[in-house]
């Protein structure tokens, strides 16, 4: 069976609902306040697995009651954990502020995820034999050039963003930057659609095949240097983004697994992450497939 591997983090996230965000030395009460599944890692590979794909999931939990959650979490999910990891290091958590508008601003403790090792990731390959593999930067810098050293068909979704100069990102598969992380990557803001080709592009020339560039409100562009596109989303309201940049990695992955064409797969990836946005928290906000195809019809 065609299988994607997801590498990556696992964290709980604590999600506080408020009015307006605190400014510095401000204490505001929240309007609720809920614990979710989460981490980009977890997030990518349910989304995934939700849109119709058999997913492994590469990763590191703590050996406590987070942990705990989180692996029934994702195991719920039909996600294998064959080679997710338990490690007496405390389970990565999130603090996350939702206002009113669906916007969010997060703290980030990483916890066990930093203890993702780059023999983890070769077991893992050689262990689920994955036609694609997915990976994001929660997680150690020389674990991610691990995944990209495999050779295989591999997606980098480069968040949060930090500094690639030490990674090689040639012969790269497909890497999916969001418009600030394409800015940094590229040197060009793609506010634009000629600002957005020519980021693109650049990213095409340092010899990553397929350059996707996420525009939030305004979807998508997708570039191999030959043929292009601009995947606009549906009309939704928001309630909370947290995580719709995940659902849009995972549920690409899966149509690419299923041997969908590009503009396709972004199409539907597009789908799948604006629904995701009238949802609240991150890893249960991903669709079911047929939840995006009522979508897409």
């Amino acid at each position: 069976m065609s299988t994607a591997l997801v590498v990556g983090s696992a964290n709980a996230d604590l999600v506080y609902s408020v009015t307006n965000f605190p400014q510095p030395g401000e204490t505001i009460s929240s309007l609720a306040f809920n614990i979710f599944a989460g981490g980009k890692g977890a997030n990518q590979a349910v989304a995934c697995a939700r849109s119709g794909a058999n997913v492994e999931f590469c990763a590191c939990l703590g050996q406590d009651n987070f942990g705990d959650y989180l692996t029934t979490s994702i195991q719920t999910n039909n996600v294998g954990l064959k080679n997710t990891n338990r490690v007496p290091e405390p389970t990565g958590s999130a603090v996350i502020f939702v206002n009113q508008l669906g916007e969010n601003q997060i703290v980030l403790n990483p916890g066990a995820n930093h203890a993702l090792t780059s023999n983890h990731v070769a077991n893992a390959i050689s262990e689920s034999n994955p036609d694609f593999i997915l990976v994001q930067l929660e997680i150690p810098l020389a674990t991610v050039e691990a995944v990209l050293k495999s050779k295989d068909k591999t997606i980098l979704n480069p968040a949060p963003f930090c500094d690639l100069s030490s990674l090689d990102l040639n012969c790269l598969f497909t890497i999916t930057p969001n418009e600030s992380e394409c800015a940094a990557l590229t040197g060009i803001t793609p506010d634009s659609e000629l600002t957005t080709k020519a980021a693109a592009q650049k990213l095409v020339v340092m010899g990553i095949q397929n350059a996707v560039i996420t525009l939030g409100k305004r979807g998508c562009y997708w570039t191999n240097g030959a043929e292009e596109c601009f995947i606009t989303p549906p009309q939704v309201t928001p309630v909370d983004t947290t995580g719709a940049g995940d659902v849009f990695n995972g549920a690409l992955v899966a149509r690419l697994l299923a041997k969908d064409d590009f503009p396709t797969a972004l199409k539907f990836a597009v789908t799948a992450a604006s629904i995701s946005t009238t949802r609240h928290g991150a890893l249960q906000s991903a669709p079911t497939l047929q939840e995006i195809k009522n979508h897409l019809t």
